[in-house]
């Protein structure tokens, strides 16, 4: 092959490569920091070169609890947090494996909407301990389904199991980061349709829900629904779990 011709060819690889390196490498900054990986949640330690964050059940990022740097890459960023603060991490995508976990490069944490109000004095505290912990069955929300009266929620089912559901629901309402009952407004006794729904391997269904005739309209704030799930092991033993996915009305 000429010599020539072949370093020729190298050059216009080059020239041709180069842009598109450039492009790849583009530097982040607040603009575009929404196209970053991320994740939400709420502060429940500050310290002088981290903070700890207990992160949103809806969030599937592998632990509940990060410790994520303050040595942000945007100067820009929040740097100064309470305990309690609602907050938005934005970081490389990589996470250590540790409990907790941690987060070392981050290029921004930013300082969601403060969750400041108390609850009326009439709510009842959660009595759910622990939601999502059904492995590889995944709860969510289709987010242009949700008005004060209803949503439509979307069950994925990535085990080896055959999760079953039903018509049951429980709504609560977040006041100064915890989880309160909303109350229902019917009054004395009521009950749900006794029908199961179940979701093959690999597959997933839609669930519509309509809470009006139970809640009534909801008003402005952040809430959760909370589903019951049974994993039957065998005829006459199962295990129950909760999944929940937060949404918001405003």
């Amino acid at each position: 092959m000429d010599i020539r011709k072949r370093s020729f060819n190298m050059i216009y690889i080059i020239i041709i490569m180069v842009p598109i390196l450039l492009t790849g490498c583009k530097q982040v900054t607040m603009k575009n920091l929404d196209k970053q990986p991320s994740f939400i949640g709420l502060i429940e330690e500050v310290h002088e070169r981290s903070i700890l964050v207990r992160v949103s059940e809806t969030e599937n990022i592998g632990s509940d609890l990060v410790s994520v740097s303050l040595n942000v890459k945007l100067k820009d960023s929040e740097t100064e947090f309470e305990v309690g603060n609602q907050v938005e991490v934005y970081y490389d995508g990589n996470i250590a494996e540790s409990y907790p976990a941690q987060v070392h490069h981050v290029y921004a944490v930013v300082l969601m909407d403060k969750d400041v109000s108390d609850p009326p004095e009439d709510l009842q505290p959660s009595q759910i301990e622990s939601v999502n912990e059904f492995q590889g069955v995944i709860m969510s929300v289709k987010e242009d389904s949700i008005s004060p009266k209803g949503l439509t929620l979307t069950f994925e089912n990535k085990s080896v199991d055959q999760p079953i559901y039903g018509e049951y629901f429980l709504l609560e309402q977040r006041f100064n980061g915890k989880w309160y009952e909303v109350p229902v407004t019917i009054e004395g006794n009521y009950g749900f349709n006794d029908i199961g729904y179940t979701v093959d391997k690999g597959q997933s269904a839609d669930h519509e829900v309509d809470w009006e005739w139970l809640y009534g309209s909801l008003e402005a704030g952040d809430y959760r629904i909370i589903k019951d799930v049974l994993d039957f092991e065998k005829p006459g033993h199962y295990l129950q779990y909760h999944l929940a996915v937060e949404f918001k009305i405003d």
